[in-house]
């Protein structure tokens, strides 16, 4: 029968399971900082109207669909892998790389000390590139051994350059987002607690879906001094007794 006339002012935490054909569980994600999730319940309709006057006489239910959006309070890239489709897995990538320098009087010549190459010259991807403070590109000839730029001229002396280059990085975690990979279905469990009006905990509450799939939608914003949140949407589909998700009372 439930419960009424209890308070709840805490959020769901998730954990989403991803089970093979077989059923066995392949993978499980434990999503334990929300700071929001929702339960949808909507449903399609049709009022019936008809006679003198129009008058409403029924009404004509279409389809039902629930959803859960869960919000996670601080970064998950496993919320970006669920939404792309894709799997991170280890990717080799040769990367950028600024250094900030200042061009220095050596023996008469401009020169530019970098501190960041790797250790390695076959890491070293290319010839690193100088760029002056109006980001216009610098002439002049690098040398892997000295670590240094020598420029053509010494017109720049003590101004700062950017200097970039590419690194060849082979133990990176990649995820590659394709546009042949889409999200697929996987089981939830969210989790919460309610109180009685003494502020004593009375029941652990669940909800459990055996087949959401991401809508696919995942917004990243990235603002000075701001925390990221990271959102995603479950649509629940259909499991083996027709049923889209089960609201579960536990009291305690």
């Amino acid at each position: 029968m439930g419960l009424d006339n209890y308070i709840q002012h805490d959020v769901f935490e998730a954990v989403l399971v991803d089970r093979d054909s077989a059923g066995a569980v392949v993978d499980v994600k434990v999503l334990g900082y929300t700071s929001e999730t929702s339960f949808s319940h909507t449903t399609e309709s049709e009022d019936l109207r008809a006679g003198i006057g129009n008058k409403f006489f029924a009404r004509l239910f279409k389809s039902k669909g629930v959803s859960f959006t869960i919000t996670n309070e601080i970064g998950s890239d496993s919320m970006l892998e669920m939404s792309t489709g894709g799997k991170f897995k280890p990717l080799t990538e040769s990367l950028a790389t600024v250094e900030t320098a200042f061009v220095e009087l050596d023996n008469s010549k401009a020169v530019i000390k970098l501190q960041n190459l790797p250790s390695n010259e076959s890491d070293l991807v290319g010839t690193p590139k100088v760029l002056d403070q109006n980001n216009q590109p610098v002439n002049g000839e690098f040398t892997f051994l000295s670590k240094k730029i020598q420029l053509s001229d010494t017109k720049l002396v003590g101004q700062e350059v950017k200097v970039v280059y590419f690194i060849k990085k082979t133990e990176l975690d990649g995820l590659a987002i394709s546009a042949k990979t889409f999200p697929t279905a996987r089981e939830i469990h969210l989790r919460s607690i309610v109180y009685d009006h003494d502020n004593n905990v009375v029941a652990n509450v669940y909800y459990v879906a055996k087949r959401a799939i991401p809508n696919g939608n995942l917004d990243r914003s990235h603002a000075k001094g701001t925390n990221m949140t990271n959102q995603i949407t479950f649509d629940c589909l259909e499991d083996s007794k027709g049923n889209y998700c089960y609201y579960f009372v536990e009291k305690l």
